[in-house]
């Protein structure tokens, strides 16, 4: 599209970042995502990864040039910075002297960028004549309010985020410097995997203990496991830099809160301390008995799960996230306390994974004490 050159303005950019509630770019409320492997557990199948927000949408984060969402399927964002010119001007040129050094460029102010695999989306458009309009679901960051008489947009540049059925088309280099880096992050949010000792499969009137890892949904759809060191003390997706302040910008997930539900009676195991999520039970090493004095991460069954559903009970896995945003250094270290994305507080996100795992009466007590118990019929 063509564009006509407002009235020049003078001072330092100070760029906004409007995001669009109504137009998501991944679906708000509760979302779901299938691991790779059918078994993301040792010993029990799981039978989905759930999760599930509250305070979410999409946010400018007062007094930066950056921008961030959340949802319940992932979190992201982008902030806005000037590009840098070389050419043969004495100073800078303006947007508008940029388009016209060539017969035939046009200004658009959207671009397109990809959803990553690992987001939910919508199905196609049904209407056929909407249909026919694209092949895929896209983000589109347009520019508004801009000032082509200036060098940098002008001071009332914003970013507007919305979703389009489109077809992808690249743009041309040129447009590169009035972008500048605006550069989109996104992540699904960590899940956990559990597994359980110390035997085979949990038997009645023997401690269980549960322990976890983490892992996040790549954009090809496969899994990554997290170390701990990227779990705590926060979960970071970069944003890009504040070009109001020069520094660089990450969306923290702090994990709250994890426990596991039994599926017996309503128990439950807390596991919040990263020292009993984080230590397994090591079969010739450990002991029932000692290990029972180390971790609250344990459960005792008094009944089997033969009168079950399908003769096991559902064991939910379940990771309470605190979503907010900081400064970091060069080495990712925040610098600035974790800050709420609104005036409305934290936004939440829980992640949960859940696995359908048997419990069996124990006739013979050195079967556990040997970890030699095997499934349960």
């Amino acid at each position: 599209m063509n564009a006509t050159v407002p009235a020049n303005t003078t001072g330092r950019m100070i760029r906004r970042v409007l995001l669009v509630l109504g137009a998501a770019i991944a679906l708000l409320g509760t979302g779901s995502v299938n691991p790779a492997a059918a078994d993301c557990g040792l010993g029990g199948s799981c039978s989905g990864v759930h999760t599930q927000a509250v305070n979410t949408g999409y946010y400018s984060l007062g007094g930066t040039s950056c921008g961030a969402y959340v949802s319940a399927s992932g979190f992201g964002g982008t902030c806005a910075a000037p590009g840098t010119y070389s050419g043969n001007f004495p100073t800078p040129p303006t947007w508008q002297e940029i388009i016209k050094m060539s017969p035939g460029r046009t200004f658009d102010p959207c671009r397109h960028q990809r959803i990553d695999k690992g987001f939910n989306k919508p199905e196609p458009p049904a209407d056929p004549e909407k249909r026919a309009k694209g092949d895929e679901w896209l983000i589109r960051i347009c520019m508004k309010n801009y000032d082509l008489g200036t060098t940098d947009g002008g001071d009332n540049l914003e970013l507007v985020f919305d979703r389009v059925w489109a077809f992808y088309e690249g743009e041309p280099g040129w447009m590169d410097y009035l972008w500048g880096d605006v550069a989109g992050s996104q992540s699904t949010f960590p899940f956990p995997v559990i597994g359980y000792g110390p035997h085979a499969y949990p038997v009645v009137g023997t401690p269980t203990f549960f322990w976890a890892t983490f892992n996040e949904l790549n954009p090809d759809g496969s899994l990554n496991e997290l170390t701990t060191d990227e779990v705590v003390p926060q979960y970071q997706v970069p944003l890009g830099t504040d070009t109001n302040k020069g520094l660089d910008v990450v969306l923290n997930a702090r994990l709250v809160r994890f426990n596991v539900n039994t599926g017996e009676d309503e128990g439950s195991a807390d596991c919040s301390d990263v020292n009993d999520w984080t230590r397994p039970f090591k079969t010739g090493q450990d002991t029932v008995e000692q290990f029972a004095k180390k971790t609250k991460c344990q459960w005792t069954y008094t009944h089997s799960s033969a009168d079950q559903g399908f003769g096991t009970y559902t064991v939910t896995a379940r990771a309470r996230w605190q979503i907010g945003w900081s400064y970091v250094d060069a080495n990712g270290q925040t610098t600035t306390q974790m800050k709420p994305l609104s005036s409305k507080g934290f936004s939440e996100v829980t992640t949960e994974s859940r696995y359908n795992i048997p419990v069996g009466e124990v006739q013979v007590r050195g079967c556990v004490l040997q970890n030699q118990c095997t499934r349960p019929d």
